[in-house]
């Protein structure tokens, strides 16, 4: 009977009575990249289940269960009773309970044909959505402790709170609303419940619930991270239509909170003490697709370890891949694509060591593997477990010992029945641990060592904090171990010993090398690139090693760059901005040995590029040919929109599209190089998406007011400008070709030019309408058709083309002035004493169309006059000279030429000042054709010009003083670095630029 326990006898009768009955549901997945997941069911008369064996390679299989017609899906490994679920559904649909030795415990009968379980954290009590009922089931005894109805309504998701005193549930169309609720056990009154305004897809919590949030479909879009104590919200985050695909991921204490949408981003939060911050996105798209849904999310219970599975869209049809990352950074430790179809599913153990893959496998190729396990260093899996059909659902124990899986018994994209599960012990047999201490003589223990294991790949591990270490997994041999740290010498330890299933101790002490670089400075939104420079180093060295991260939690690893030892400045060019990074540098003493590292510092280039909003200036109507005449768009708002965060694909630098806008009144003229593309190809595209009236809404279904514009080459060498409505529903109207488009492409001057006008006002759907406040919201995308990726993307911050929350501002029939005098100049106290150079530093005005800025610098010293600086920046860094008088104020310049009036400003004097060139001239500087280089010696002097890079440039000797003309009108724009050394042992290191 319904909600009631089963006993062995009348399940066997049961499934006896029905196992010959001709009306049993087969299915299969349609995926469609547009419209989402759809279900097929239907009958079929024959079992199309597949008669291959199942195989393990390197783990081993403990217990299996193949049904005849039951599909499997979610599982659940119960510690504590030492057992595990399974739900069977579709057909013989039923909640089953096993013992690790593979005894059926205990089952509780379902109906509806896609029943869900979920259990609490420690699995002990579990509920099931049947539908329109909803059953709470004790896991030890499998008795039915509440069945509550949905009076009409369907339930989407319960979870038991951790204790077993009440749940939380998620019920769509009941009464025609949406609720989420939660419920003590014996009381039929909610605690609290809210409506939603959306369908509820999924419903986290985390293990001591201590955090609760409620995932909705478009188009809301959003995760409501919600008080489990009251109901309210504490705050929404955005996602692009995560449904359908499996829950976030969400580590045992709910601090950490990881979803992968439908954009191709992985998205990680961390909580604050009252909500959660982003900590990281980063792309899961894998090599060859043209878009990537993510669908299996999880976070290691101990927060260390994100994983996430994807699905890709490519040519010949699905690709999924895995891609685990480290808690602190966007980067992914490693990523392995290829895996047959989606990996809908992930887990990792408690410290997320072992990483668990469940895929769909390949359609038609029974003997590719389902099950991947690996460890969280490597792509290359410990494990693999190929079945006939898919592993779909996955959960594993705390250490990662044992493994169940279930899924449908032929690929979830073929039409058929049949469901299989298996346990599974994932560990090879052949698999040791090393662990040990590394005594780094009670010194700084910012950066711990790394201990890596010779001849086999990616098989290492930091020390921690006390210099402990543990590396899992390892094959069973005779290996070298090296430890390793900057500012230790390297210890090499020979013929260490693995054997099987057991533990082999390695302790090694690491003695100190040199003394760490000092007065390592960089520079903080001066440029587009990022500028480091030291003190001239006070050891023997062969060279300096610069490194790089992005968070401080982030042990250093490989080198940014190596460069020589003449040295002591380095320019980082790639670089994004928005971005910032943390420097340092190390000494390299010998090969392989390197000095401490130096301190950290923080440095990031300019935003000057990087804007939200455009202003339409009014100005004189363009001519549409594809030609951009020297004057035509002199009068036009520029921007650079480029997709430096590489949200549609690899990151592009900055001024790889630069596109400029106008009006009359009557049209909206626009012009968009991509200086990346050479030659015009079919299907090249420019794509505006505008909310009219700006509301940051696309209007109802039915109202084809507002929706996007795309800009195609065409084959035969004309352009078409087509516009389709988008509704707030996240539908679409009929794709409408406008008639005698105003549309041009050329590219003549080797770079893809398309210039183009939309009417602005007017009957026509096509027509933008600003608002009441002359004002739309818009994003856009540039589109190679030769390459995958978009060169340009705008705003940069914006996730989705339907829904406009967060696209960037079009402000309408501006008038062209000049920008606003930047604000609070001021001289960086401490740096000419303790670095030899000054730093000025100075607020941006609001302005979005900042070109530039002019910084205008009067001193002292003789032979110098008045000087001018163009500075893509809000800092300025130079050498200042021996007891001189500067004063110095800023303008800021736009892109059409408009010079603000002057910042504040600022004087200041100096005194004797160490390591500064103030016998040095370098003039001009920044140079252009020539520089030149002036110094008084009494000895012998040997000039050495070096570029950023260690590479000469020039070289010569002078008998005493120096009066040299360079002539550097062929040398690459960038830092120079001029080192002038004297026989007697007097050495100066000086810089300057060429435009």
């Amino acid at each position: 009977m319904k909600g009631k326990i089963l006993s062995m006898f009348a399940f066997a009768v049961l499934l006896t009575s029905n196992a010959y009955s001709q009306d049993r549901k087969a299915y299969r997945t349609i995926t469609d990249e547009q419209k989402g997941v759809t279900i097929e069911v239907g009958v079929k008369p024959e079992r199309t289940t597949k008669s291959a064996s199942a195989t393990a390679d390197g783990g081993e299989i403990l217990w299996n269960q193949n049904e005849e017609y039951a599909i499997g899906k979610n599982v659940k490994i119960i510690e504590s009773l030492n057992a595990f679920d399974v739900n069977w559904q579709l057909n013989d649909s039923r909640i089953a309970q096993y013992s690790v030795s593979g005894q059926l415990e205990h089952e509780v009968e379902t109906a509806y044909d896609f029943t869900e379980m979920y259990s609490n954290g420690e699995g002990t009590t579990y509920a099931i959505c049947d539908g329109s009922v909803v059953y709470i089931v004790d896991a030890a005894s499998g008795e039915i402790i509440l069945e509550k109805s949905m009076d009409g309504g369907e339930a989407s998701y319960a979870v038991p709170t951790a204790d077993g005193t009440g749940y939380y549930l998620a019920v769509n169309n009941r009464n025609g609303g949406n609720y989420y609720e939660y419920y003590l056990l014996n009381d039929d009154t909610p605690v609290w419940s809210k409506q939603c305004e959306t369908t509820i897809v999924i419903m986290k919590t985390s293990d001591d619930n201590s955090k609760l949030v409620v995932f909705t479909s478009s188009a809301l879009s959003q995760g409501i991270v919600v008080d489990p104590t009251n109901g309210e919200t504490i705050q929404t985050l955005y996602y692009y239509n995560n449904s359908p695909t499996q829950e976030p991921g969400m580590s045992a204490d709910g601090e950490y909170l990881a979803y992968a949408d439908f954009s191709g981003l992985a998205t990680l939060y961390k909580w604050n003490g009252s909500q959660y911050d982003m900590v990281w996105q980063s792309s899961i798209m894998g090599p060859g697709e043209s878009s990537t849904w993510g669908q299996g999310s999880y976070v290691s219970p101990d927060g260390s370890t994100i994983v996430i599975g994807t699905l890709g869209f490519v040519s010949n049809g699905y690709s999924g891949s895995v891609f685990v990352f480290n808690n602190y950074s966007p980067e992914p430790i490693w990523s392995r694509h290829d895996l047959g179809d989606a990996v809908s599913n992930v887990c990792t153990n408690d410290d997320g060591s072992l990483i668990f893959a469940g895929t769909w496998g390949v359609v038609g190729n029974p003997v590719a593997p389902d099950l991947m396990v690996f460890r969280k260093q490597s792509s290359e899996p410990i494990s693999t477990l190929a079945t006939p059909g898919a592993a779909e659902h996955v959960d594993c124990n705390s250490d990662g010992s044992l493994c169940v899986l279930a899924g449908k018994a032929v690929h979830p994209r073929e039409m058929g029945w049949g469901g299989q599960a298996y346990l599974v012990n994932p560990i090879p047999a052949n698999m040791g641990n090393l662990a040990g201490v590394v005594d780094l003589e009670g010194t700084d223990l910012d950066y711990q060592a790394l201990i890596t294991i010779e001849g086999i790949d990616d098989y290492y591990e930091f020390s921690s904090e006390n210099g402990e270490y543990l590396i899992k997994y390892i094959p069973e041999g005779t290996y070298n171990v090296t430890v390793s740290k900057a500012g230790y010498y390297p210890v090499t330890v020979e013929d260490v010993v693995i054997s099987a299933q057991e533990t082999t101790t390695l302790d090694v002490a690491l003695e100190e090398t040199g003394s760490p670089v000092q007065q390592l400075y960089a520079t903080q939104g001066a440029s587009n690139s990022v500028i480091l420079s030291w003190k001239e180093y006070d050891g023997e060295c062969i060279g300096f090693n610069i490194y790089r991260k992005m968070v401080e939690a982030e042990p250093y690893s490989t080198p940014l760059a190596t460069i020589g030892n003449e040295q002591s400045v380095f320019e980082d060019v790639n670089v994004t901005p928005t971005m910032s990074y943390l420097y340092a540098v190390t000494a390299v003493i010998s090969e392989g040995v390197e000095s401490p590292f130096s301190e950290i510092v923080v440095g990031y280039p300019s935003t000057v590029e990087v804007t939200s909003a455009i202003d339409v200036y009014m100005a004189t109507p363009a001519t549409i040919d594809g030609i951009m005449d020297d004057a035509e768009w002199d009068d036009a708002f520029r921007f650079d929109a480029s997709d430096i965060l590489g949200s549609e694909g690899s990151a592009q630098p900055v001024g790889s599209v630069t596109i400029y806008v106008k009006t009359d009144g009557d049209y909206m003229y626009c012009a968009v190089v991509n200086h990346n593309d050479d030659t015009m190809t079919t299907g090249d595209r420019v794509a505006f998406y505008v909310d009219d009236n700006g509301n940051n809404s696309f209007e109802p279904s039915g109202d084809d007011t507002e929706g996007n514009y795309w800009m195609d080459f065409n084959a035969d060498g004309t352009g078409m400008i087509r516009y389709r409505s988008i509704y707030d529903n996240g539908g679409v109207g009929e794709t409408v070709t406008m008639e005698n488009a105003m549309i041009a492409c050329n590219d003549a001057t080797g770079e893809v030019v398309m210039e183009f006008a939309l009417p602005i006002g007017g009957a026509d759907n096509w027509a933008i309408v600003p608002g009441d406040d002359n004002s739309s919201t818009m994003c856009l995308y540039v589109g190679n058709s030769t390459a995958p990726d978009r060169d340009g993307y705008w705003p940069i911050t914006n996730k989705d083309y339907f829904n406009a929350i967060n696209f960037g501002r079009m402000n309408f029939f501006v008038e062209d002035v000049a920008p606003g005098a930047p604000s609070n100049l001021a001289l960086t106290d401490g740096f000419i004493e303790e670095y030899g150079f000054a730093a000025i530093s100075w607020e941006l005005p609001q302005v979005n169309d900042l070109d530039h800025c002019l910084v205008y610098l009067t001193s002292t010293q003789a032979g110098k006059e008045a000087e001018v600086f163009e500075v893509c920046g809000s800092q300025f860094v130079f050498d200042v000279d021996n007891y001189t008088d500067y004063s110095i104020y800023v303008t800021a310049v736009d892109r059409t030429g408009h010079e603000s009036e002057a910042s504040n400003t600022i004087t200041f004097a100096t005194e004797g000042v160490e390591n500064v060139d103030g016998d040095v001239l370098i003039y001009p500087n920044p140079a252009n054709g020539f520089v030149n280089v002036q110094f008084n010696a009494s000895a012998k002097t040997q000039m050495t010009i070096v570029d950023v890079n260690g590479r000469v440039v020039e070289k010569a000797t002078f008998n005493g003083s120096v009066n040299e003309r360079i002539n550097v009108t062929n040398w690459k724009p960038g830092l120079y670095i001029v080192m002038l050394t004297s026989e007697n042992g007097n050495v100066s290191v000086n810089k300057f630029i060429v435009k």
